[in-house]
């Protein structure tokens, strides 16, 4: 497919779908068999003439002219993208399917060919189109990146994002989950040199460690403080494999898991922490 944005369509399989602006500001979209050529008198394995001839129809108006898929007028030129995709996946199904036809629709309607359709082109739209879908390859890549685990400062910068770039942003973090939407803002906080993106990778994580842990909270009604000084002694950890790797920014870019244990030192627990209740409405914190 080029030049075609399709929505809730079924395309079928081994198909070129080529759709164009034409300069009246109407649309044509074309459709052929990637195995079609457009010198021969073929579409979708099926002889023009022959089918010209089943439908009651004219494919070729001027006397002598090739008959050739190149300068056959099978394509429906529409006012709207939409109505020209829906045009040719019609005449596909008419010309592979047998698909009842209705000959009075098909000569009320202006149908143009390969060759037409292409010299009666919009080249402003055609550069237009490039150049968003352009844009649109640039965001893919970013995303392609992250599922790939290409370290961020591999991809080439970014002076800014454009309207499209902007927009494509939009609707992936509307439907990322928690690890994409982080890595789409620190991975643009690198490519754009932008520190706001880093930071709002950050904020992302800290909001689903606060919501993780918020979520496993539960109130005891009967707990109470029943004494005014307590010590609690701790194991050491120690890290067999993936020390760090859970930390940003590695982990921003490849995710982390860290296997560790508890050990003891000399027979003891080695970390001591001393709890005591003091008179003042705070916390303090306090390192010996």
């Amino acid at each position: 497919m080029k030049k075609l944005d399709v929505q809730d369509q079924v395309i079928p399989d081994n198909v070129v779908l080529h759709g164009l602006k034409q300069r009246n500001g109407k649309f044509i979209v074309r459709i052929f068999g990637v195995n079609d050529n457009p010198k021969e008198n073929r579409l979708f394995g099926r002889d023009l003439d022959e089918l010209e001839d089943t439908l009651g129809v004219r494919f070729w108006e001027e006397n002598g002219q090739a008959h050739t898929l190149w300068s056959a007028a099978l394509y429906q030129e529409a006012d709207t993208i939409r109505e020209a995709t829906d045009a040719t996946l019609e005449l596909y199904e008419i010309v592979t399917g047998g698909k009842d036809f209705d000959r009075s629709l098909w000569t009320a309607a202006s149908h143009k060919s390969l060759c037409a359709g292409f010299n009666e082109a919009d080249p402003d739209a055609i550069i237009a189109w490039n150049k968003r879908m352009a844009d649109l390859v640039t965001m893919d890549g970013i995303a392609k990146a992250i599922r790939d685990r290409v370290p961020a400062g591999n991809i080439r910068k970014l002076q800014s994002l454009t309207k499209i770039q902007k927009e494509w942003l939009r609707k992936r973090l509307r439907k990322a989950d928690f690890g994409e939407k982080m890595r789409l803002h620190y991975y643009l906080g690198v490519i754009l040199e932008d520190e706001n993106e880093v930071q709002e990778c950050f904020r992302i994580i800290q909001s689903e460690v606060l919501e993780a842990t918020i979520k496993s909270l539960a109130y005891n009604e009967q707990a109470r403080i029943v004494t005014d000084h307590h010590t609690v002694r701790l194991p050491l950890r120690v890290n067999w494999g993936g020390g760090w790797s859970d930390t940003p920014p590695y982990c921003n870019e490849k995710g982390g898991t860290v296997l560790n244990a508890a050990i003891l030192l000399n027979g003891e627990k080695p970390v001591e922490v001393t709890l005591e209740r003091i008179p003042e409405q705070k916390v303090v914190f306090d390192s010996a």
